[in-house]
C-alpha cells in the first residue's frame, strides 16, 4: 500500500493510492480498539441510535482539521508541507470515522466501569446525581413531544423496563400510605352511611306523626276562634236573670264546661275573663281520638260469626309489625268493634294512628278474614249532602242505568271551580244514600261526601248549590246520627235478631211467621180502583199496601198502621227517634249543623 504525507504546523494529511484489488490496510495504526469493544459498540449504535455525546463529538470532528497516525518510515512515503486543506477519499473518511469511534469507546470506558461497579458516595451527592438524571430525562422527553414523538419513548423495551423497576422502589412508601388512608377513607364513609340510614328512618317515621299534630293544631286553632268569636257575640246579649237565687249559670260551650257568673250584667270597667282553651281528648275510647284507627269491612261491616276476640286481634297485629324493623317500636294496646261492624284499634298513648296507617299493609292480611278492607285515621269528618242528584241515565237502548259515584265526583269537578281546588281535602269522595235497587226506582236523590277542614265544609254550605247533570243541586250538612237498630225476628227496636227473645213475626202481616213465608192475599179496595179503571202502584214488594199491618204500631194501639215494620214514616219509630228533619232544625239552632242534637226516644 502507497501513501503520499505532507506535514505541516497545523496537521498532517495522509494520502492514500487507492487500489480496488485490495481493502485499505489499518494494520499500522496504533490506535485499535479490541473487536468486543467494537461490537458493543455498534450493537448499542443500532439499538438507539447515536448517543448526544456521540452526536456532539461528530459535530466537532466536521470543523476541526483531521488527523491520523503517521505511517512508519519504512514504507518511503514522502512528506510534504501544504497550507491547504484537500478533501479525503471516501475510504479514507470512513478509517477517520472508525478512528474516532473506538477513541470514543476509550474515553468512555471508565465511565462504564463506574456505572457498573459505583463507588460509595455521599448520599446527597447520590440524590443530587438521580434529580439531575431525571431533569435532563424530562427535557428529553419534552423534546420528544414537541416532535409528536412520544411513541418511540413508549415501544422501547429498555425504557419501559427501566421505568417498571424505578417507579415501584421510589413510590413504594407513598403507596402504602395511601393505601391505608383510603382504608380510613372508605370505613369513615361506611359510618357516615349508617348514620345517615338510621337519620332517614327516623326522619320518615316521625314526619307523618308531626304532620298530622300540625294539622290538628291548626284545626283546633281555627275552632277556637270561631268558638271566641261566638262568646264574644253573646256576652254582648246577657240580662240579668229573673230569679236573683240563680247565682250561676252552667253552659255547655264547644270547647268544653264553663261556669259563667250571671248576678249582674257585665261592667264595661271589669273585663271577662280569657276562655279556657279546647282540652285534648284524654280518653282513647271516645271519637277521634289521635290512637285510634279504623279498619272499615265493606260492604256492610264483618259479620259477627267471623269476628275475633279482641286480645287475639291484639295480639295478631303486633307480632306482623314486630316482623318488620321499620314498624317494631309501634304496639297496639286494645281492638273492639263498633255497631257498624267496623275495627277501631288503639295504639300507646305516645303513639298515634297516624303513625301505624303507614304499615297497615304489614297486618291487614291477617285480620281481614277474605273481607274487602280499607283503613282511616279517627278524624272528624265534615259531611256535605247534595240533594236532588240526576240518578240514572238512560243507555243507547233506553235502558236506566245507575250512575256510578266516579263519574258524580268527575261531574262536581268539572262544573264547580271550588269542588276541584279542594279536591285534595276530600277525604270520602260522593256515594249515593240509597241502594241500587232504590236508585231504578227514582229519577233523582242524594249523595254525601266528607271534608277534613271545617272552613271548607262551611264554605259549600254557603254557596248553597253545586252544579251536576244540568241543574243546581241543594246542599247541607249531613250528621253522622247512629244507625237505629232493629231486629229482623221480632222487629222491635235496640237489638239484633242474634240476641232475640221474643216470638217471629212478619215485617209485613206482623203474624207469627217469618217474612219470608208470607202470602199475599188478595185486597178488596186495589179489585174495586181497578174495576173503575184507577188502577195505580200500591204494592210493596209482593203486598199491597191496604193489606201491611205494622206489628209497632199495632201494639201501641195507633191506627195508622198500614205500613212495613221498618218503613221510615213509622209513627212509632219518628216517635221514638224523631225526624231527620227535626234533628237538621236543632242542629242549627246550636250554630253546629254536623252535631247530632238529641232526638225523642222513648221506652
Amino acid at each position: 500500500m502507497d501513501y503520499n504525507a505532507e506535514s505541516s504546523s497545523n496537521y498532517t494529511e495522509i494520502k492514500q493510492v487507492p487500489n480496488p484489488n485490495k481493502p485499505p490496510d489499518i494494520a499500522h495504526y496504533h490506535r485499535t480498539a479490541s473487536p468486543e469493544r467494537t461490537k458493543q459498540k455498534r450493537r448499542s449504535t443500532e439499538d438507539s441510535g447515536l448517543t448526544p455525546k456521540a452526536q456532539k463529538h461528530r459535530k466537532q470532528s466536521r470543523h476541526s482539521p483531521l488527523s491520523s497516525p503517521t505511517p512508519p518510515p519504512r514504507l518511503g512515503i514522502k512528506t510534504r508541507i501544504d497550507t491547504h486543506a484537500s478533501t479525503p477519499s471516501l475510504e479514507t473518511q470512513s478509517i477517520i470515522n472508525m478512528d474516532e469511534e473506538m477513541a470514543d469507546d476509550e474515553d468512555d470506558s471508565d465511565f462504564f466501569d463506574r456505572f457498573s461497579d459505583p463507588q460509595p458516595t455521599d448520599i446527597n451527592e447520590t440524590v443530587g446525581n438521580i434529580y439531575g438524571n431525571l431533569l435532563e430525562t424530562n427535557k428529553l422527553m419534552a423534546h420528544l413531544h414537541s416532535m409528536d414523538a412520544l411513541s418511540a419513548a413508549r415501544e422501547h423495551p429498555g425504557i419501559v423496563e427501566h421505568i417498571s423497576i424505578l417507579a415501584p422502589a421510589l413510590m413504594t412508601g407513598s403507596l402504602k400510605d395511601l393505601a391505608e388512608q383510603q382504608t380510613k377513607i372508605l370505613s369513615l364513609l361506611e359510618s357516615i352511611t349508617k348514620t345517615l340510614s338510621a337519620l332517614q328512618t327516623n326522619i320518615d317515621t316521625n314526619l307523618t306523626s308531626v304532620c298530622n299534630k300540625i294539622s290538628n293544631l291548626d284545626k283546633d286553632l281555627t275552632e277556637t276562634k270561631t268558638y271566641l268569636k261566638l262568646m264574644q257575640t253573646k256576652a254582648t246579649g246577657i240580662q240579668a236573670p229573673v230569679n236573683p237565687q240563680d247565682a250561676y249559670k252552667k253552659t255547655k260551650a264547644i270547647a268544653g264546661q264553663t261556669l259563667v257568673k250571671v248576678g249582674t250584667p257585665p261592667s264595661p270597667n271589669c273585663p271577662e275573663e280569657p276562655t279556657k282553651p279546647k282540652p285534648d281528648n284524654l280518653n282513647p275510647d271516645t271519637s277521634h281520638h289521635p290512637s285510634r284507627l279504623i279498619v272499615q269491612f265493606h260492604p256492610d261491616g264483618i259479620l259477627d260469626k267471623d269476628k275475633s276476640e279482641p286480645e287475639t286481634i291484639v295480639q295478631t297485629v303486633n307480632d306482623a309489625l314486630r316482623n318488620d324493623p321499620k314498624s317494631n317500636h309501634l304496639r297496639v294496646v286494645a281492638a273492639r268493634f263498633n255497631s257498624q261492624g267496623n275495627l277501631i284499634l288503639s295504639t300507646r298513648a305516645d303513639q298515634t294512628a297516624a303513625e301505624l296507617i303507614t304499615h297497615a299493609n304489614l297486618f291487614i292480611p291477617t285480620i281481614n278474614k277474605g273481607y274487602k278492607t280499607s283503613v282511616r285515621v279517627d278524624r272528624r269528618w265534615y259531611k256535605i249532602q247534595v240533594d236532588r242528584v240526576s240518578s240514572c241515565r238512560l243507555t243507547i237502548g233506553g235502558e236506566r242505568s245507575v250512575r256510578e259515584p266516579e263519574s258524580i265526583h268527575t261531574e262536581l269537578a268539572a262544573c264547580n271551580p271550588f269542588y276541584a281546588e279542594i279536591m285534595n281535602s276530600i277525604t270520602s269522595p260522593p256515594r249515593w244514600m240509597c241502594t241500587k235497587e232504590e236508585l231504578l226506582t227514582t229519577t233523582r236523590s242524594s249523595v254525601v261526601f266528607a271534608v277534613d277542614q271545617e272552613r271548607i265544609a262551611k264554605t259549600f254550605l254557603e254557596r248553597r248549590t253545586l252544579a251536576a247533570f244540568g241543574r243546581h243541586c241543594p246542599l247541607r250538612a249531613y250528621q253522622d246520627r247512629p244507625p237505629i237498630t232493629q231486629c229482623k225476628k221480632c222487629w222491635g227496636w235496640d237489638h239484633k235478631a242474634e240476641h232475640c227473645k221474643e216470638n217471629t213475626r212478619c215485617r209485613l202481616c206482623s203474624k207469627a211467621h217469618a217474612t219470608e213465608e208470607h202470602q199475599d192475599e188478595p185486597c178488596q179496595k186495589c179489585n174495586i180502583m181497578e174495576l173503575n179503571g184507577d188502577s195505580m202502584d200500591t204494592r210493596d214488594g209482593s203486598s199491597c199496601y191496604h193489606n201491611l199491618r205494622c206489628v209497632n204500631c199495632i201494639a201501641g194501639g195507633k191506627p195508622d198502621h198500614n205500613h212495613a215494620a221498618d218503613a221510615r214514616q213509622c209513627p212509632t219509630r219518628i216517635e221514638k227517634y224523631g225526624t231527620v228533619r227535626d234533628i237538621e232544625r236543632k242542629s242549627r239552632k246550636a250554630e253546629d249543623p254536623w252535631t247530632v242534637a238529641t232526638g225523642k226516644k222513648t221506652v
